[in-house]
């Protein structure tokens, strides 16, 4: 399994995944955490888990479905972002099912991993088949 990571390690409200990271990883070494970059090619398989920063959010939260959020306005296509990115792959069906693991912006990096670490062992324990996450762009 592998669940997919973004965020900026530079920007203070967009790097929380980024601190917990190895936390996660120590926690859960049977699953692959993988640092993404939003903006390069990703194609996935059926069930996918990401973990992101999510603004307006208080707790750390998972999202089963992108109509969950609103769209950032896009002037030209350098602003495409993670979310449209995602829908254009749904929308093509290269993703039948998404997870994302919000992570608030204003969230203590403790209270991040103890939250995100409860959140991913629930997602295990539901059905572990339905989180696989498969990264074609490594062929």
């Amino acid at each position: 399994m592998t669940i997919y990571v973004f965020g900026n390690q530079d920007l203070n409200f967009d790097n929380i995944p980024t601190k917990i990271l190895h936390q996660l990883q120590a926690e859960f070494p049977h699953i692959h955490f993988e640092h993404r970059d939003p903006n390069e090619d990703m194609e996935f398989d059926d069930d996918c888990v990401i973990i992101d920063t999510v603004q307006g959010i208080d707790a750390v939260t998972v999202f089963a479905d992108l109509q969950q959020f609103v769209s950032a306005p896009h002037i030209s296509m350098h602003d495409l972002d993670l979310y449209a990115t995602l829908r254009l792959m749904q929308k093509l069906g290269k993703i039948k099912q998404i997870y994302i693991i919000g992570v608030p912006q204003t969230i203590s990096v403790p209270e991040a991993f103890d939250q995100t670490k409860m959140v991913i062992a629930s997602l295990l324990s539901k059905n572990e088949t339905r989180t696989t996450c498969t990264d074609h762009t490594r062929e």
